[in-house]
C-alpha cells in the first residue's frame, strides 16, 4: 500500500511539473514579434472604440464571417484590460492553458488514464499548438471548443438526455461561428452516430 502511494504521489509530481513547464513554455516569448498582418485585422476589428454592429462588419470584411466569436470575445477582452496590442495575446494563451483541463477531462472520459503523461507531453511541448497559441488568431479557442465538444458529445452518447445535448450543441455553434473547418468535427459526429 505504502508503495502505491508512493507511485501516485511520484506519478501527480511528475505530471504537476509537466503541466507547469508547459504553461511556462506557452508564455515565454509570446510577445517578442510584432502583430502579423492577420492578427492586426483581428486587432483592428475587435476595436473597443466602435459599436458592436461595426465590429460584425468589420469582421465580415476581413474574416468573411469567421472568427466572429474570437472577435467579440477579444472585444470583452480589451474592454476589460485595454486596448494594448502588447497583451492581446494573452487571451489566446489562456484558452491554450483552459484546453489543459478540458483535455484532462477528455482523458478521463476516454479512459486513458494510462496514456495521461504521454498525451500530455505530446499536447504541452507540441510546437504547432504552441506557435498558433501565441498568434492573435481563434485556432486556439477552436482546439479548446474540439476538447469540449468531444466532451459533450461523450456524455451524450453515454446518457442521451437535454442537458447534454444543449451543451452539446451550444459548444458546436460556437465553434462553427469560429472557424468553418470546425464543420470537420461536426461531420465526424454525425458519421459516428450513423
Amino acid at each position: 500500500m505504502l508503495n502505491y502511494i508512493k507511485k501516485t504521489t511520484q506519478k501527480n509530481i511528475a505530471i504537476i511539473l509537466l503541466i507547469t513547464i508547459g504553461i511556462l513554455i506557452k508564455l515565454y516569448n509570446f510577445n517578442t514579434e510584432d502583430l502579423w498582418w492577420d492578427e492586426m485585422l483581428s486587432f483592428w476589428s475587435s476595436s473597443p472604440d466602435i459599436n458592436f454592429s461595426k465590429t460584425f462588419h468589420r469582421n465580415l470584411d476581413v474574416n468573411l464571417g469567421s472568427q466572429i466569436v474570437f472577435t467579440y470575445l477579444l472585444k470583452f477582452f480589451y474592454l476589460i484590460f485595454g486596448y494594448d496590442p502588447y497583451i492581446s495575446r494573452l487571451l489566446p494563451i489562456s484558452f491554450g492553458v483552459l484546453s489543459i483541463p478540458a483535455l484532462f477531462l477528455l482523458i478521463k472520459k476516454l479512459n486513458l488514464n494510462d496514456h495521461l503523461f504521454l498525451i500530455l507531453f505530446l499536447f504541452l511541448f507540441n510546437s504547432y499548438i504552441i506557435s498558433y497559441e501565441q498568434e492573435l488568431r481563434t485556432y486556439s479557442l477552436i482546439v479548446l471548443l474540439s476538447i469540449l465538444s468531444f466532451i459533450f458529445f461523450l456524455n451524450l452518447y453515454r446518457k442521451n438526455n437535454f442537458l447534454n445535448l444543449t451543451l452539446l450543441s451550444i459548444i458546436n455553434l460556437i465553434g462553427i461561428l469560429s472557424h468553418t473547418f470546425f464543420s470537420i468535427i461536426l461531420i465526424s459526429q454525425f458519421v459516428f452516430l450513423l
